[in-house]
This record gives structure tokens, sequence and C-alpha cells, in this order.
């Protein structure tokens, strides 16, 4: 199942009317939205100070969400970004793309093109990590499965970066599809992992909109 869940913080006592596919809500402004805001986008190096103060001054919170059922399909994230931009051009103060623990200011969509793969997977995808793996977050907007890498020490970080970042690009913009078993090198200087597909966590909430319902490409290094 794939799944998109964009919130814009808006300027508007009423939401203006979008020609959009995904279903909207909008709603009063909700203050714990801005310290989100602030968590993720101090992280991330897209939200300074002075964007705090302008989000504070939202009033209210529009959201679009889809579901649907089509591995490798762009048709929804396409209508995703076109709303984004159509709600930064009526004057959205800031995006939030939830299923990617991601946060973007108006100025960061200058110039997407939401025709196109690349820019799509930019927008919806994140890469993060922490010891012991890299991952991604958002790929169910292509009803894809997450990408997980695996590595043992500091000298394999930015390989797996490396990878986990080229495989999902792969899989939205190639339509490249890993199989159980199978390996994969980012290219033909990088290392070599062992794939595995995975589904989600047995203790995952079968309705929690966050869990990906596609599991995890897993990757190991290769001995």
């Amino acid at each position: 199942m794939g799944r998109i869940i964009l919130t814009l913080a808006a300027p508007w006592s009423k939401a203006p009317a979008f020609d959009t596919p995904l279903h909207l809500d909008y709603g009063p402004p909700v203050p714990a939205l801005v310290d989100e805001f602030g968590d993720l986008g101090r992280r991330a190096g897209t939200v300074g100070k002075g964007d705090l103060v302008t989000l504070r001054g939202h009033q209210g919170v529009l959201t679009a969400t889809a579901e649907f059922d089509a591995p490798g399909d762009l048709t929804h994230a396409r209508a995703g970004a076109r709303l984004a931009l159509d709600a930064v051009a009526q004057g959205a103060l800031g995006l939030y793309v939830e299923t990617a623990m991601k946060v973007l200011m108006p100025a960061s969509l200058e110039g997407l093109d939401p025709t196109d793969a690349t820019s799509l997977f930019h927008l919806f995808v994140e890469v993060m990590g922490d010891a012991g793996h890299i991952l991604t977050e958002g790929m169910q907007a292509f009803d894809l499965p997450d990408v997980i890498v695996h590595y043992a020490g500091r000298e394999q970080v930015a390989a797996a970066q490396g990878t986990a970042f080229g495989l999902a690009a792969r899989m939205v913009c190639d339509r490249y599809r890993p199989v159980a078993d199978g390996s994969f090198r980012n290219s033909e200087s990088a290392p070599r992992y062992l794939m595995s597909l995975e589904p989600p966590p047995a203790d995952a909430e079968p309705d929690d909109p966050f869990v990906n319902a596609r599991g995890s490409v897993v990757l190991t290094p290769a001995p």
C-alpha cells in the first residue's frame, strides 16, 4: 500500500480551492507543528530561526493524503508535488513530508519539476542513519519498500550511504526491482551487498500511517 501525507503550514483563514486528486483537510493552527519543523529542520539544515518566526504566524494547517496500490507508480507523487507548488504559490509557509520525516521551506521548492522522477525522489524520500545502518524513509510515496543498509564500521559509512541512496533512486527512477537473495553494488568500484526482502516489523500496528506496508530491502556487506 502506497501512502502520501503532506502537511502545509498556511497563512489562510480559509484554504483556497486546489485542483488535486489528493484528499484535503484544513484545520486550525497547530503550535506543536512548528516545534516539529524546528526539530527536523535543524537536523537537516533546512529551517532557520527566521523561518520558525514565520511559521509561528500560521493561521491553519492543510493536510493532503493519498493511499493507493500501484508499486512504482509516480502518479500520486506527481499530484503531491503539484499541490505543494500550488500551495506555496498561494502563500503556504512550509511543507512537512510526513512519511519521509522531512520539512522544507518554500524556497527549497523553487525549480521543482513535478513530472521528473528524480525531483520527486528528492522531495519524498530522505536518507538517514544511526550506528550500524543507513535507511530511507518515504518510499511509500511510490508504493515501494524502503532500503536498509547495514555497515560494521566507520570506514563503511560512506559506501552504505551511497548504496542506500543509489538503490532507492534506481527503484524510483529506473524501475529497478530488488530480488530476494540477490546482490547489489552501487557502481563497479563500490562494495557488493547481499539483499533480502523483509516485511514490516511484526509489532507494527497495521493501521500506522508511518509503517511502510511493502517492508524493506535489507542489504548486508557481502563476505
